[in-house]
């Protein structure tokens, strides 16, 4: 390098070792990108393989909900660890050393971790429900008031995907209450309103004999777990008498079963002419005098 007229004249040389320098960087780079893809890759893979054995021999959907919701876990703990492996050691190509990185990360954690309790609040809570299984991906939970199907648990947040299609992002640090509907078994309640003049006895055994039947149909035995309890006559409204019973059924079949039963409960009330009422009105019309 020579300086002319105070300007900075590089010789062809010093030009060429430095353009040669970018491009043998910017390869090293695009190496360490390429070799990161296929580390993730693989990571992805091995992670398929190991728990897709599980998944696929296994006959109990609670088992695979558990099985699925810790490989989405360990899926994203490994790929956090190959990015940080990588990242440590293109800085060491560097000759940059890591350890006053590592230190100042230290120092800085603690700091955060002061700074940013919410941060810190979810990341407990959420080792706490997946450590005790309080909800796996697939279960149909309320948290807050929403209601939905969980899609994904991280240490972060729950995602929640509502039955009208709205994707809900929780932080595991606000959860209070979990309403996990569809674990180990699921009780759907009846209502069943009756006109006054009906009679009771009779409405009870309809209803049994509805429960019966389907309890030896094809298509709704498979998820009922035992026969219908009728606890009795639940309320008496403006209009009707209310008898209340239930059904043990499978968990997140509740609604199937429900929605079943009072199809077939219809057509039975119509067959033995049993008056489900509805809300009326008198008129009296009086014609005034001429």
């Amino acid at each position: 390098m020579r300086e002319v007229l105070g300007f900075k004249i590089y010789e062809s040389e010093q030009v060429v070792a430095f353009i040669n320098s970018c491009i043998s960087n910017v390869l090293i780079l695009l190496l360490y990108l390429f070799i990161t893809l296929v580390l993730l890759k693989v990571v992805s893979n091995i992670s398929e393989k190991m728990f897709r054995r599980a998944l696929s021999s296994s006959i109990d959907i609670e088992y695979k909900k558990q099985i699925a919701t810790i490989k989405n876990l360990v899926k994203s703990f490994s790929n956090g660890l190959v990015i940080i492996m990588i990242g440590m050691n293109l800085l060491a190509r560097y000759n940059i050393d890591i350890r006053p990185l590592l230190a100042a990360a230290g120092v800085a954690g603690v700091a955060i971790g002061f700074a940013a309790q919410k941060f810190v609040e979810d990341i407990i809570m959420g080792i706490l429900i997946l450590v005790e299984g309080q909800l796996r991906v697939g279960d149909f939970v309320t948290i807050d008031g929403i209601s939905g199907t969980v899609e994904k648990v991280t240490l972060k947040m729950v995602v929640i995907r509502s039955v009208n299609g709205h994707v809900n992002y929780i932080r595991n640090g606000i959860i209070q209450v979990i309403t996990n509907q569809t674990r180990d078994f699921a009780t759907p309640i009846f209502d069943v309103g009756v006109a006054y003049n009906s009679d009771i006895d009779k409405v009870m055994n309809v209803m049994l004999d509805v429960a019966k039947e389907m309890r030896n149909d094809e298509r709704y035995k498979a998820f009922i777990l035992s026969d219908m309890e009728i606890a009795g006559v639940n309320e008496f409204q403006d209009n009707a008498v209310v008898i209340r019973a239930s059904i043990k059924t499978k968990p997140a079949n509740q609604w199937f079963i429900q929605r079943s039963y009072n199809k077939l409960l219809k057509e039975a009330f119509d067959r033995e002419h049993i008056e489900i009422p509805f809300p009326q009105r008198d008129l009296h019309i009086i014609k005034a005098d001429e």
